[in-house]
């Protein structure tokens, strides 16, 4: 892992349905928005809205985004303790994957609709 990484990505945490209801997107990433600020701050939050990442202009980025919430952290410590702390961890019964994005992806992403917190 780069150690400037201060993405990652946290797959496992949001279903189908709950990706089609506004409400339950916000609940979500209030959640995990709260659970990595135990780890470090939190600068930006964000999940694809469904079919964002469709269509001829979406960045690659995108074709790998689809029900995964992304979080910036301030730096690359708090990234890396908060995606060690959160795999594996269990989130309404399923089993969290947490991963490393590059900044620029997450760039990339926040062009495209999304869900915000």
């Amino acid at each position: 892992v780069d150690p400037a990484v201060r993405v990652i990505a946290l797959s496992s945490m949001v279903t189908d349905a709950e990706l089609a209801d506004e409400g339950e997107c916000r609940d979500i990433l209030d959640d995990a928005k709260t659970e990595c600020g135990k780890y470090g701050q939190v600068e930006a939050i964000l999940l694809l809205k469904a079919g964002a990442a469709e269509g001829p202009g979406a960045p690659p980025a995108a074709q790998e985004a689809d029900k995964k919430i992304y979080v910036r952290f301030a730096s690359p410590p708090d990234a890396a303790a908060a995606a060690q702390a959160l795999h594996g961890k269990k989130f309404d019964g399923r089993l969290v994957v947490a991963s490393f994005h590059g900044t620029e992806a997450f760039g990339e992403l926040e062009a495209l609709p999304h869900h915000t917190f």
